[in-house]
């Protein structure tokens, strides 16, 4: 991929070959995956996850610079494949930028933030879900009361 993941963060097809990346990685790895990392930079950039989550298996999914959009569309693609037991999301924080244009609502984000945990849920009944809050970065400190807003819609 060509160009920082920031200036990326809008369009789902940037992600194109991180994403058919993981689809060819969930198509040839054991299943089910014990426990699966999906989300934004956090996720993608968390290079020890094996080690720190010692002795659960972890197989780390991320894509940075993606929004909740681009998360669900890859969702049928590298999620579901993958049947993880147990799947760890951190989502939402790029929809949330607080800049004047183009920065989500708190409101609109949790809705599909649960919109996108049902159709986990609806998909993979018997996978275990944990939602990573989205945090308060000091960079988008412009957007801190709607990104509190979320969390506390999101639970």
């Amino acid at each position: 991929m060509s160009g920082p993941w920031w200036q990326r963060a809008s369009d789902a097809r940037a992600f194109e070959p991180r994403v058919r990346e993981l689809e060819s990685d969930a198509r040839e790895r054991r299943h089910p995956v014990p426990v699966l990392l999906v989300g934004s930079s956090y996720i993608e950039l968390w290079r020890t996850s094996d080690a720190d989550l010692r002795p659960l298996e972890t197989v780390n999914y991320g894509v940075g610079g993606s929004t909740m959009g681009a998360q669900q569309q890859f969702m049928a693609r590298i999620v579901i494949p993958a049947r993880p037991e147990c799947l760890v999301v951190y989502a939402g924080s790029n929809d949330m930028t607080g800049a004047r244009f183009g920065s989500k609502r708190g409101l609109d984000v949790a809705a599909r933030v649960l919109e996108y945990l049902d159709s986990v849920r609806e998909a993979l009944p018997e996978c275990r879900i944990l939602y990573v809050s989205i945090t308060e970065a000091p960079v988008r400190v412009r957007a801190h009361r709607e990104i509190r807003l979320a969390n506390a819609l999101i639970g």
